[in-house]
């Protein structure tokens, strides 16, 4: 694990399936972008990804824009920049993922710390945890 990679998962039905997810610790990015891929060294990040339709695309920091690509199989999603942040920080993650998120009374969008696959967790238990 290491880079840019598929990874394959086990649904609670027993069907195998594949997510892209990251892992850079501590110098593994250059094997996804040109960086100096050093933890001293730092850097923003403007990410943008083409995905599937009907999959999630999850970054560091929230998204921007999503627009269709030309071929309608896959939309573009870009998020916002980062702050200065070594390379081994920077994450993307695509999938048939699901996550929790509200605004509050002052209009600030705030996202359920965790990441997870829908299919082990059903609707009704995470509203009542998280809501």
């Amino acid at each position: 694990m290491a880079g840019f990679y598929r990874s394959e998962y086990t649904t609670a039905s027993g069907e195998k399936r594949n997510m892209a997810t990251t892992q850079f610790e501590a110098t593994d990015a250059r094997r996804a972008f040109p960086c100096w891929d050093e933890p001293a060294v730092k850097a923003t990040f403007h990410v943008t990804l083409n995905v599937p339709v009907g999959r999630v695309a999850l970054s560091n920091m929230n998204v921007i824009s999503e627009k269709p690509v030309e071929d309608g199989a896959r939309v573009e999603v870009e998020f916002a920049t980062t702050p200065i942040m070594s390379t081994y920080l920077v994450a993307f993650i695509i999938g048939e993922l699901d996550y929790v998120e509200d605004v509050t009374k002052e209009g600030v969008k705030v996202c359920f710390p965790f990441f997870f696959f829908p299919f082990f967790f059903p609707s009704s238990l995470v509203n009542a945890v998280c809501f």
